[in-house]
């Protein structure tokens, strides 16, 4: 238990400062919201959303550009979605383009 405590207490806060694109060879980029919408460029491989909302509230809807609708438990086999309260992680491999 105390060695657990020591590992918590020293190593996480060294690794905290490692940069993603370091650590795995990624980049990171935020979006902006423009009219509750962001775009996709066309380039992206991989694009994973984390989204905080206030509790209690259900999970996020994602409308792709073509119209399509996902939820948290109906979704794409290419999506992961991860819902709790008060938050949805979303990953999206070969996102469509366009703005969502």
């Amino acid at each position: 238990m105390l060695r657990r405590l020591w590992l918590l207490i020293f190593y996480v806060p060294l690794c905290a400062w490692i940069p993603i694109s370091s650590a795995w060879g990624q980049t990171e980029t935020r979006l902006t919201w423009l009219d509750n919408r962001f775009r996709v460029d066309p380039a992206i491989e991989q694009i994973t959303f984390i989204v905080t909302r206030e509790q209690p509230s259900q999970s996020v809807v994602l409308v792709a550009p073509d119209g399509r609708k996902y939820y948290a438990d109906r979704h794409a086999k290419t999506m992961s979605w991860y819902s709790d309260n008060g938050m949805d992680i979303i990953s999206i491999n070969h996102p469509m383009a366009g703005p969502w």
